[in-house]
């Protein structure tokens, strides 16, 4: 089992190397486009990218080692996830929320979901180039529905008929054209119109080990929106 207060320091570590990353895009702004030290903030912001991932590696392969599932309030765990980030990472973002005050509870292992939410949260900030635009976060019921725009480019072992809870994160960002959409799933493809977080390929494993699935819709200039769809309660054996 791995120890609480690991996991809690692998999580301040990761929101300290985001702010550090963020702290590096701000002063690249700051400069002239032709500074001497526009190339040592680069290789800064490489060099933290390089250890976000190592540490998005490490928080997934420990959760995975604590199986217990609880019955969870999603709404609960996306204001966590939204707490536990440094307020840089949103700087001239506007943060709109829609949550279904009626939402019903999903079964779910509490740290591999806030790790799932707080990711794809710093995904669609970073994928905001410059940092000012929106980011819209909804919850609520849906049964599966293969026409549904939601579940265009959907991806995922448990998209079977019944309820699920969704959670929509949609960032105004720059979108990505058909050709990088369609290989937004494959390993180790990554793309800064998606942002420099957890991979999909790693998200997908996390929500499949929750009989869940993913659906991600995004549109050139126009912005992307990541779609989880989880098995209320009652549907989850």
């Amino acid at each position: 089992m791995p120890s609480n207060t690991g996991q809690n320091k692998l999580h301040e570590l990761f929101n300290s190397l985001t702010s550090a990353w963020e702290l590096s895009r701000l002063a690249k702004r700051e400069i002239a486009p032709n500074h001497a030290a526009n190339l040592h903030l680069e290789k800064v912001a490489l060099m933290t990218e390089h250890a976000i991932r190592l540490t998005n590696e490490l928080s997934t392969q420990a959760n995975h080692v604590e199986n217990k599932v609880h019955l969870l309030d999603l709404n609960k765990i996306l204001r966590q996830s939204l707490a536990s980030l440094d307020s840089t990472l949103f700087h001239g973002i506007k943060l709109q929320l829609c949550l279904d005050a009626l939402l019903p509870a999903v079964k779910g292992r509490p740290p591999d979901l806030q790790q799932l939410f707080t990711q794809i949260l710093t995904n669609a900030a970073q994928a905001i180039q410059p940092q000012i635009g929106e980011i819209s976060i909804e919850t609520g019921v849906i049964s599966f529905n293969p026409e549904c725009p939601r579940f265009k480019q959907k991806q995922g072992d448990w998209f079977t008929l019944g309820p699920k809870a969704y959670i929509t994160i949609t960032n105004t960002g720059m979108g990505m054209d058909p050709d990088t959409l369609a290989r937004a799933f494959d390993p180790f493809f990554t793309t800064k119109l998606l942002g420099e977080g957890l991979g999909l390929t790693t998200i997908l494993e996390i929500v499949n080990q929750h009989k869940g699935g993913i659906s991600v819709t995004s549109q050139l200039t126009q912005g992307t929106a990541v779609s989880l769809f989880l098995p209320v309660a009652q549907s989850f054996n």
